[in-house]
């Protein structure tokens, strides 16, 4: 195995070389650091749309196969195959030990109309939990994933414009629905609070009161839409991914944002990086740096850079692949 160092005065690259694997934007998922600190990649195999014409045109009926890939060697960790028929369209780690997985209900299961199921799975043990029409539809940006409390009390579920906050105690439902869109909705590490983007707003919630708050993407003004977010392990910190707008209404550049759990911005950067932005920043077990993943050139290699969160300054590690 082969390294290069290079230093510049602006950042400091690695560059690895590792056994070739091929990556594309149509069959990872998301990303996750476990417990060993080990940076995984969430891959959904074949990932896409099927068809079937045994039961009428069209419908989808077969279920994907999600694998966790070691990033840095590219080997298999686990492979998880959904008990739920239909078709997985996303994932998101909730813990760095338990998958989220969204599927859209196949035509065996949905006679009276399709639904969303949401499924959590237990990498280590293989345990699988269902949550029968608690997925999220994939209207909007790309598909969406709900959000799972880690004690399972609660799950946030966004159906177009709208999100339905399930309490799993007593089987109740209450509708968020206010006119906008909303992305990423997640909780934290202890489920006491959600947080979500809405437009150009970072909405943070409290499940159990129903109080929220919507806290303005910049204060400064700066046109941004939140796309994806993740909280950091201990809950202090949320951060997202931001797409910058034109006056026209344009999508522009990604940057990075970086919130404390009460709302407050600590700083919006704009690194010189093509994020992804449905792939979630990647908190370090320590919470010292937040790792932003995306494709390099072709397409055929991720690039990883790392945010040091003290001074929340970039120092750019390329993983070739």
């Amino acid at each position: 195995m082969k390294y290069m160092l290079f230093r510049s005065s602006v950042f400091l690259s690695l560059i690895a070389f590792f056994p070739s694997c091929v990556w594309g934007l149509d069959s990872t998922a998301n990303f996750l650091m476990d417990d060993n600190g080990r940076l995984l990649v969430l891959q959904i195999e074949g990932k896409g749309r099927r068809f079937t014409l045994s039961r009428g045109f069209p419908f989808i009926d077969k279920t994907r196969v999600l694998k966790v890939i070691d990033l840095h060697s590219g080997s298999e960790v686990k492979t998880y195959l959904p008990t739920v028929p239909g078709l997985m369209d996303n994932a998101y780690s909730l813990d760095g030990r338990h998958i989220v997985c969204n599927i859209n209900a196949s035509a065996e299961s949905s006679a009276k109309g399709f639904t969303h199921e949401l499924t959590v799975w237990d990498i280590k043990s293989g345990r699988e939990e269902i949550f029968r029409g608690k997925g999220s539809s994939a209207g909007g940006w790309g598909p969406e994933t709900s959000g799972v409390s880690a004690d399972r009390k609660w799950i946030l579920a966004k159906d177009h414009y709208k999100a339905t906050l399930y309490s799993l105690q007593d089987d109740k439902q209450k509708s968020l629905k206010d006119g906008a869109e909303i992305f990423s909705a997640r909780f934290s590490p202890t489920g006491s609070l959600y947080a979500y983007f809405r437009r150009n707003e970072l909405v943070i919630g409290e499940p159990s009161t129903g109080e929220f708050q919507r806290i303005p993407l910049d204060p400064n003004g700066n046109r941004y839409s939140g796309i994806s977010l993740s909280w950091s392990p201990s809950g202090q910190y949320i951060s997202g991914i931001l797409l910058s707008k034109t006056a026209t209404g344009a999508t522009g550049s990604g940057a990075i944002g970086l919130w404390d759990s009460k709302g407050n911005l600590v700083k919006i950067i704009n690194p010189e990086v093509s994020v992804y932005p449905e792939w979630a920043p990647v908190w370090s077990l320590d919470e010292n740096t937040i790792s932003l993943v995306y494709l390099a050139r072709y397409k055929e290699n991720f690039e990883v850079h790392e945010i040091q969160v003290k001074s929340f300054s970039l120092s750019g590690t390329l993983l070739n692949q």
